[in-house]
């Protein structure tokens, strides 16, 4: 068809002219259309070609709106036909309008002009909106993808799409497909700000004359459609297809998820040495290694896309199918996320339990429905609110609502104030409560019992794990909760109706123990006013008021987001802010989020609003503080205004001010007791050579004899090392010590601050620019916070807990480690692995300083000779790979291309490995027969044991406060706990000795030479009766070779024979007890008894207070009171008869019939300990207690004036105490104590008493008959004695010297005398030796690649049967028994 147009008019040349220019613009247009993406609707075709035609779904609930101004609408639609179409759909929640136009750019204006008119209809109709903000059911054609290509696109496998299907969370009338479970669909619309709509295949079709038509076909190619502006509907439809495209040709996506937070970490550069030419990087190792390109997915850009090659090409390359190249990639990736995962988590907590701040945020932020998987948005806040879909847990409790749980938690409040217990129990136990309903996993939940049955477990668990008060029995708790749920009603203990109320109870408090897997236990709210006082940012009487009201119902019943993400020190914060009091000062205390205190305001006054309409039985919150009332709520709603301002305020005072959270430390002193554990030194240059030859085959051992952490750096010089150690001075003097033994020629430890600055000027000097601060060697770069998704929950039958550390690289052959009350055990790798303990696993290779792989396949030796641009050994990654996990199938099945690089390899694969580590019954085996006995007096039942919570909790609290991975120093610290998996164990009911402690023997894992020693030495453990475990509660910790007591029973002088103890080890040992005791005092703890079979030992020597379950805490009220101890004293009925406080070291007044126990009592008990250990005999023998104050008397001489007199009014003192000379009279000893001792000391050695000196001094000043004179424990520790031994602890000789005693000495009471010196240098030297005899010949490519040691007791294949090595060329053992 021809037009023909005719021009008329005064100027016809202009007119011409543009009609010319315009007709060049349409060809153009049209041109650019037919030259759009294939598939899409959008069909142009050039000058000819059809009419271009799209379509348009929109909501339900504005289609009446839509018709009744439809022709208007059309209207304005100029030369675009717009009409209703058909929407085949079953549930008829959307319509369909479909549009044909001429042009490209009538139909962009078309489209414009609707998409503003159907925003406006939507917005008026208030219709639904999703996560991105654009409507529901609101979208714009993009094109039709086939049936394969949309499942390709957004399913990766028939697997993913039919799970996806069996847990959507639409219901089964919904019109969309649910792309939720897509991790590319939810990425992409978080990126662009939009929504993909898919009409859903069970929703496809209608019905017409009584039969259904246009139903799904399994090949029907699938519309997609976008929820956004129109004009960016080709962009976003240019990526589908561009993706498509990718992944035709074989590339892959890999979505990191929840790991996602260290992709940054796989971007940063890494500076190699020698490498001139700059940085290198993970992904450039990748590339180099597998042949495959990986990069950031730029359409989503939280995958990472790996391209191996084109695989419709079908070619070879680099000896690589494009399959394995990808798939070879993406297992290095998934290893480089394994080792930034440990990496991160060693800097973390070690303590057993999790994070639950981090564990909730991961939670919400997988419930949130179409959200992107996102952790590293510190600005999202996550609200009780936002949670669309309860979890199961609170499911089958029935919590229907938010008001629901905050009506269970101000019940559990107002039962803990009727029974007179402490508000701090109720914060407690509603935190327990916070973890247990926010549990997600269906097979941990019992939907038996009911909401109030769960209620009363989690405070019968918060009540028991407390010491502050005398916790209440279970028939206590029970009448005063009856009198909350049934005001009124009187409470009948003897009742059918309450024993069975026990019985739910009981049973509850378990299943609630079981699904938390025991991680019960919280740091409690002290810090926090401690952090306040300490800082003067609030007096601590006002401090302590706000925290009372901060604990209170309507306060703990604010939701899991205040109490589990945010903490205590939030809601003290909005409290304070509630009060009118001054809140800015807190930020800086308390290292506060300002946006985060306005929110946890928020949220407090939801509560209160939320429980205003709540009909509560007994009104005690109302009581406390007339704030939560219900008339106080428009008070409250304007206080909100005013903390909301102090926030901002305080935000525009310190604009760019970055509050780090995780560095908050409640005190000065407490980040002192950190840094004392976290000193490092670096031997900086070493030759690579001497590392990976005598070094990396002995890290192991060396790591665990010294308690040392060695990392590895490159050095600033080609072909050298920088070998970090971190530990304490012990540990570090060891380190250094054994590195030196095994290269002579190291150079001289620095301290690494100054290694990191002279290492800078190297790199200037050989660059010729100043070397970046990010890429210097030694970097470690930030911290990111990891998710302990496991607390560390073990099986004891998976422990075994006969044969010591045998089948271990620990192992000796003549150690005779772990003793009656912590027993030496060892576990399977997989084991520890399942239980979430993999990051505590000693590692077999060299760990670098950033965890990245990059630095750990640093060495020239392990690089793939073929590849002259620096990729690694694929035998060696694979076999550090492999060290990840304890079971080979498992390593296979994770891994199965590095494990195919093995296989391929001359060399068997590794064997599984065995970890050593120690046992401690929990709770004690007398404590818990004590607990049993008491159980049967009472009426109702104890439920778990109150000892073992009450350990836990203190010792939970106690770490916590010390802002290090390993808490304080001194004190042990539980890894996980290890508990019986059979019910029938948990009865008491042992195993037979056949049962699982003896599944070592069996294990497929365990290599020939110690299936035999395994079996020689089960034989003689019987008949020794060495303490075995084989079944009961038990707190797992580090390997602990001895205790105090086994020194003391090596070390005891006899008839003036026998050793004394070195002065420097002493001198340590004193120190780390009195830093605990100090500690302990400072948190208004006392111990109460300080026995030596209490105090462990650890490999570097350091002292650890352990059997923490007989501590007392003091009570507020009593933490300022100076006691008479006159006034707690036993009855003078049972004078003499009494037995319970005759101790080894018990203070005076303890043994003259005092009760009460205090602060002066622990450091009369520190200084008997202590002179106990100088003379290697007690210096207060005695059996009873007039034999023992016989003794006390003749050194700290009798009551007269002036040395306590008062001491003569105890019920049990006695003229007999006193000595009495030939004439029958009575001696008066004056007091003597330092005399005394430089008497005894004399007796040893000639230089015994000059190195004393400063030590008997110091008792002299703790042995004091008057508890009002004795020395302090932070007095103390700034003795002259002290002192002098930190000063020396500076010098190379002292440490030395230390090193040689204490390696002596552990191995002369391991030995039990057979070998009075450290053979373990010789050891490490053996091995060294073997090892290279082992390696002479033909190199195979797996002793080219192996970085690390393999068990230093399994040795070499070729000597399977020769067990000279192992049982050291003896085949009499010496007889075990208990110290």
């Amino acid at each position: 068809m021809l037009w023909k147009v005719v021009v008329s008019g005064m100027d016809v040349r202009k007119a011409v002219d543009w009609l010319q220019k315009m007709e060049q613009r349409i060809t153009n247009d049209l041109s650019a259309d037919a030259a759009s993406a294939p598939g899409t609707l959008l069909n142009h075709g050039g000058v000819s070609a059809k009419p271009i035609q799209t379509e348009i779904i929109l909501p339900r609930i504005v289609v009446d709106e839509v018709k009744r101004r439809f022709f208007t609408m059309k209207g304005y639609c100029y030369n675009v036909d717009v009409t209703f179409t058909h929407s085949d759909s079953k549930s008829k929640q959307f319509a369909k309008l479909s549009l044909g136009a001429g042009t490209i750019g009538e139909m962009e204006r078309a489209l414009d002009y609707l998409y503003g008119e159907l925003s406006s209809m939507c917005l008026a109709a208030r219709a639904p909106m999703t996560n991105m903000g654009v409507y529901t059911n609101l979208g714009f054609l993009g094109g039709e993808l086939s049936h394969e290509d949309y499942r390709l696109l957004f399913y990766d496998d028939e697997t993913k799409l039919s799970r996806s299907a069996a847990t959507s969370s639409k219901p089964k009338n919904e019109c969309t497909e649910d792309l939720d479970s897509s991790t590319f669909a939810v990425a992409f619309q978080q990126l662009n700000r939009c929504s993909i709509w898919v009409q859903s295949e069970q929703d496809m079709g209608r019905v017409l004359n009584n039969r259904v038509i246009n139903e799904s076909s399994p090949h029907k190619p699938r519309r997609i459609y976008f929820g956004v502006n129109p004009n960016r509907v080709s962009q976003l439809w240019g990526f589908l297809t561009s993706r498509v495209a990718d992944l035709k040709r074989g590339v892959r996506f890999l979505h990191l998820d929840k790991d996602r937070i260290y992709q940054p970490s796989l971007l940063e550069p890494i500076r190699k040495n020698g490498n001139k030419s700059g940085c290198n990087y993970f992904f450039d190792f990748v590339r180099q290694t597998t042949g495959a390109s990986v990069s950031i997915d730029s359409i989503t850009n939280c995958h990472l896309r790996i391209d191996g090659g084109d695989i419709t090409k079908n070619k070879r390359h680099a000896d690589f199918e494009v399959d394995d190249k990808v798939e070879l990639a993406e297992e290095l990736i998934w290893l480089q996320v394994e080792l930034l995962r440990d990496h991160h988590i060693r800097k973390q907590r070690w303590g057993f339990g999790r994070d639950w701040a981090l564990l909730l945020d991961d939670d919400f932020s997988s419930k949130r429905r179409g959200a992107a998987v996102s952790n590293d948005d510190d600005s999202t806040v996550a609200t009780g609110t936002s949670v669309s879909k309860l979890t199961s847990t609170a499911e089958a409790l029935r919590l229907s609502d938010n008001r629901a749980v905050g009506t269970a938690c101000l019940e559990m409040s107002e039962i803990v104030n009727s029974a007179g217990l402490s508000e701090k129990v109720a914060a407690h136990a509603c935190i327990i409560f916070y973890r247990y309903i926010n549990l997600n996993d269906p097979a941990t939940i019992n939907s038996n019992f009911k909401l109030r049955d769960i209620q009363l477990a989690t405070l019968f668990i918060a009540n028991k794990a407390q010491k502050v008060t005398k916790w209440k029995r279970l028939d206590t708790v029970l009448e005063h909760a009856y009198k909350i749920f049934y005001p009124g009603s009187l409470f009948n203990p003897d009742s059918e109706e309450a024993k069975n109320w026990e019985r739910r109870v009981i049973k509850a408090e378990m299943s609630v123990l079981t699904a938390l897997q025991y991680d019960v236990f919280w740091p409690g709210v002290d810090w926090v006013i401690n952090a306040v006082a300490g800082t003067k940012a609030m007096a601590e009487p006002l401090a302590e008021n706000t925290m009372g009201l901060a604990l209170s119902g309507h306060v703990l019943a604010a939701g899991p987001v205040l109490w589990l993400k945010y903490g205590p020190k939030y809601a003290f914060a909005a409290v304070a802010g509630f009060l009118q009091i001054d809140i800015e000062p807190l930020f800086r205390a308390l290292s506060l989020q300002p946006l985060t205190v306005s929110h946890a305001a928020e949220l407090i006054y939801n509560s209160c609003q939320a429980l205003s309409k709540v009909k509560r039985s007994v009104s005690h919150q109302s009581k406390c503080h007339e704030l939560f009332s219900d008339s106080k709520l428009k008070q409250m709603s304007s206080n909100i205004q005013l903390v909301q301002k102090d926030c901002a305020n305080y935000i525009s005072k310190n604009q760019g001010q970055t509050i780090d959270d995780s560095k908050f430390v409640s005190s000065p002193a407490y980040k002192e007791v950190s840094e004392r554990a976290k000193l490092r030194r670096v031997f900086r240059g070493v030759q690579s050579e001497p590392v990976q030859e005598k070094i990396l085959p002995a890290l192991s051992k060396i790591t665990f004899e010294s308690k040392c952490t060695i990392r590895f750096s490159d050095g600033a010089l080609e072909g050298t090392n920088d070998i970090v150690l971190e530990g304490n001075w012990k540990s570090l003097a060891i380190a250094v010590e054994l590195l030196c033994y095994i290269v002579p020629d190291l150079p001289t430890p620095v301290p690494f601050e100054q290694s990191t600055a002279t290492n800078a000027m190297l790199y200037s000097a050989l660059s010729g620019v100043n070397s970046p601060r990010e890429t210097r060697p030694a970097r470690e770069g930030p911290i990111i916070k990891q998710v302990k998704t496991e607390p560390g929950l073990m099986d004891i039958a998976e422990i075994d807990g006969k044969h010591g550390w045998y089948g271990t690289f620990e192992s000796s052959d003549n150690c005779d480690a772990g003793w009656k009350t912590c027993v030496a055990a060892s576990a399977p790798q997989e084991h520890l692995n399942a239980a979430g303990l993999r990051w505590w696993v000693p590692n077999q290779y060299g760990p670098s300083m950033s965890g990245s792989i990059c630095e750990i396949f640093s060495n020239p030796r392990i690089l793939d000779r073929s590849e002259s641009s620096g990729g690694g050994n694929t035998t060696a990654i694979a076999l550090l790979a492999q060290s990840f996990f304890g079971s080979q199938s498992y390593f296979e099945t994770k891994y199965p291309s590095l494990a195919a690089c093995l296989h391929s390899s001359s060399d068997d694969p590794e064997k599984g490995r065995n970890i050593a580590l120690s046992l401690q019954r929990w709770p004690a085996e007398k404590t818990a027969a004590k607990e049993k006995a008491t159980t049967k007096d009472d009426k109702m039942e104890m439920g778990y044991s109150v000892a073992a919570l009450q350990e836990m909790q203190l010792l939970h609290q106690l770490h916590f406060l010390i802002p290090s991975p390993q808490g304080h120093p001194n004190f042990v610290l539980p890894l996980a706990i290890a508990l019986d998996s059979d019910a029938d164990n948990s009865k008491g009911e042992k195993p037979s000795e056949e049962g699982p402690a003896s599944a070592i023997g069996s294990s497929s894992n365990r290599s020939a030479e110690t299936d035999i020693l395994v079996m020689l030495e089960r034989n003689k453990s019987q008949v020794s009766g060495k303490k075995q475990i084989t079944h009961g509660s038990h707190l797992v910790l580090e390997p602990t070779p001895i205790n105090l007591q086994k020194v003391m029973s090596r070390y005891q002088r006899k008839s003036g024979g026998g050793k004394i103890l070195p002065p420097n080890v002493l001198a340590s040992w004193c120190h780390d007890i009195l830093s605990a005791i100090s500690f302990c005092h400072s948190n208004h703890i006392v111990l109460r008894s300080m026995l030596p079979d209490q105090i462990y030992l650890d490999h570097s020597g350091t002292a650890k207070l352990s059997g923490l379950s007989k501590i007392m805490v003091l009570h507020g009220k009593d933490r300022t009171k100076d006691f008479n101890p006159l006034k707690f004293v036993r009855s003078k009925k049972g004078k003499g008869k009494s037995s319970d406080d005759v101790e080894p070291f018990a203070a005076p007044e303890l043994l003259l019939g005092g009760t009460r126990h205090t602060k002066e009592t622990d450091m009369w008990a520190f200084g008997a300990l202590t002179a106990n250990l100088l003379l290697g005999k007690q210096l207060f023998p005695g059996k009873d207690r007039v034999s023992k104050m016989t003794q006390v008397f003749k050194i700290v001489g009798v009551p007269d004036k002036g040395n306590y007199e008062h001491a003569k009014r105890f019920p049990y003192y006695s003229r007999n105490m006193h000595v009495i000379g030939d004439g029958g009279k009575k001696k008066k000893y004056v007091r003597g104590v330092e005399k005394a001792l430089r008497h005894m000391v004399k007796s040893f050695e000639s230089d015994a008493q000059e190195d004393f000196a400063g030590l008997t001094n110091l008792l002299d000043g703790l042995l004091h008959l008057d508890p009002k004179k004795r020395m302090s424990a932070d007095e103390a520790l700034r003795h002259p004695y002290f002192m002098n031994h930190l000063a020396q602890v500076e010098l190379k000789e002292y440490r030395e010297n230390y090193v040689k005693d204490w390696l002596d000495l552990k191995e002369n009471v391991l030995t039990k005398g057979k070998s009075p010196v450290s053979t373990l240098k010789e050891t490490l030297a053996n091995g060294e030796a073997k090892s290279k005899k082992n390696g002479e010949g033909e190199e195979t490519p797996k002793g080219r690649a192996f970085l690390f040691d393999t068990s230093t007791l399994d040795g070499d294949g070729d000597e399977l049967y020769n067990l000279d090595d192992l049982l050291g060329g003896s085949a009499k053992r010496p007889k075990y028994a208990d110290d």
